[in-house]
């Protein structure tokens, strides 16, 4: 590919993006220039509810070696206003436009066919920031979710709304697909004989369609709502439901309701977990964070993410994590204990970037910490095959041999408790702790004293009426004959002892030496 092919294919491939056909001259400039690295600045103008808003954003780009080329590999789009950002790879395959980016920033979701690497299928994912939440380099959560056949029930319930563009097969295509691309696309809707201009929104994690009034874009941060009618119910269920699930209990609700209405945009609510462990008990500080959607018209809240403290008497032993939640499901406050105590937790469900749900043990990581102080989770997949019945097995657990107790130790070891065991040994049975290890693919065995137990115990094993028979048998047999045997057995050793004293006193033998090194 000789310079103006090189070029002209990284202007088209900007084309592809979205950017503006400003960049033509600086970058043919930076091309030539030959640096290793470089980046292109500008501003974009979309129209937003009517107005035009600006969004700036820059492009990076280096130079691969081995193919002597310059490549964009990721831009960064920004909205001053709002103090929004995110950093949008360009090789990864998902092919986010500055107009999505722009879409994505504003808190709408955006539809993008991409391939499932399970079949190599492309299918359709709907694709929404998590505005709630940043990561360590400040981006903000991806969210995705497959909804088949949404193109139909966006139709149905614009219809059902009394849209006006569905009844013309065209509109309704274009409405359709403007949605799709992420557009807060206005609509004409006929109330009591008039006709008035609204703003359709999708969001596909819901599965509806919201009309929304120009006006009620415009929110009052000063007011303090009491009516309890502007209020979400469903939502305030949801939150509470999602409080129970994840161990919360009802602690949490009345200050919760009286946040919301206080119409506060973000809030933490804090409480004290107990956890008894034999006669001890151990405590936890748990700090709730919500925050109210950032999607323009939305009054919905969301638990993000909360944090988990392990108190100590001694406060520089004292251990904390944040762990994030997903669609308010994560680890509960019992499983967070584990964590903090050092222990692995089995999770089902989670999700990866692009909405796929998979298994795998948790176990953090206190050796190191982010810049935000908290601790990196290690994650033993599937792939790691670590099988914790097999991993059970050597061990003489009583629990073992039923099978619904067996079922419930497993279960109590995938979430990560210390548990208590029989373990039958040769003479009496033994009270023993155990915990999953992924790590080591086993189980940690401890006493009652918490002394960790590194020899196994062996399995008791009655001795049955032949075997005692045979043992009484040996100790009793005293005949002529196996006096002989012994004597001749004697007679051996001892030949044995006398040839080895010889070779001890005899001269070393000459060997030829090789030259070279020695080994």
């Amino acid at each position: 590919m000789n310079n103006r092919d090189h070029e002209n294919w990284i202007l088209n491939e900007l084309n592809d993006l979205g950017f503006p056909k400003t960049h033509e001259q600086e970058l043919i400039a930076n091309l030539r220039a030959d640096p290793d690295k470089f980046q292109l600045n500008g501003k974009v103008n979309f129209p937003n509810y009517g107005k035009e808003k600006q969004m700036g954003y820059a492009i990076f780009f280096k130079k691969y070696e081995h193919h002597d080329a310059y490549h964009p590999y990721m831009y960064h789009a920004r909205l001053e206003k709002q103090q929004r950002s995110q950093m949008f790879r360009i090789t990864d395959g998902s092919g986010f436009t500055v107009r999505d980016a722009f879409n994505l920033l504003h808190g709408r979701a955006v539809n993008k066919t991409v391939r499932d690497h399970r079949d190599g299928k492309m299918r359709p994912i709907w694709f929404r920031l998590d505005l709630a939440i940043k990561d360590v380099n400040g981006n903000h959560r991806i969210n995705s979710v497959s909804v088949p056949g949404h193109e139909l029930v966006i139709a149905r319930q614009l219809e059902q709304q009394g849209v006006a563009e569905m009844k013309d097969p065209l509109k309704r295509i274009n409405v359709i697909l403007s949605l799709y691309q992420g557009n807060a696309e206005p609509v004409t809707r006929h109330v009591q004989g008039k006709a008035e201009t609204v703003y359709a929104l999708v969001d596909p994690m819901q599965k509806t369609v919201k009309l929304v009034k120009p006006k009620q874009l415009i929110r009052n941060n000063n007011s303090k709502s009491k009516n309890v009618k502007i209020m979400n119910k469903e939502n305030i269920e949801f939150l509470k439901q999602r409080l129970f699930y994840l161990g919360f209990g009802e602690n949490l609700h009345v200050d919760m309701d009286k946040k919301i209405r206080e119409n506060a945009d973000k809030f933490t609510l804090s409480m004290k977990g107990e956890f008894g462990q034999g006669d001890q008990k151990k405590y936890v500080d748990y700090k709730v964070d919500f925050s109210r959607s950032k999607q323009e018209g939305s009054d919905m809240y969301f638990v993000n993410n909360y944090t988990a403290k392990l108190l100590n008497e001694k406060p520089e032993l004292e251990r904390s994590q944040k762990f994030f939640l997903n669609k308010g499901n994560g680890v509960t406050a019992k499983e967070a204990f584990n964590l903090l105590e050092g222990r692995a937790v089995h999770k089902n469900n989670l999700t990866n970037k692009f909405g796929q749900e998979y298994s795998a043990w948790l176990q953090v990581d206190f050796g190191k910490k982010d810049k935000y102080d908290n601790h990196p989770v290690q994650q033993y997949h599937e792939a790691w095959k670590y099988d914790l019945e097999k991993g059970l097995k050597p061990h003489p657990i009583k629990e073992l041999q039923n099978e619904t107790q067996k079922a419930d130790l497993i279960k109590d070891l995938k979430k990560g408790n210390l548990q208590p065991v029989t373990f039958l040994t040769q003479d009496k049975e033994v009270r023993m702790l155990i915990e999953a290890n992924p790590k080591e693919r086993n189980i940690n065995v401890y006493d009652e004293n918490m002394k960790k137990q590194f020899q196994g115990i062996k399995v008791a094993s009655p001795e049955t009426k032949e075997a005692k028979e045979q043992s009484t048998q040996n100790s009793m047999n005293n005949t002529p004959d196996s006096k002989g045997a012994d004597k001749k057995e004697e007679e051996k050793s001892g030949k044995a002892k006398s040839e080895k004293v010889e070779k001890q006193l005899a001269p070393p033998e000459k060997t030829r030496k090789r030259k070279g090194m020695s080994v």
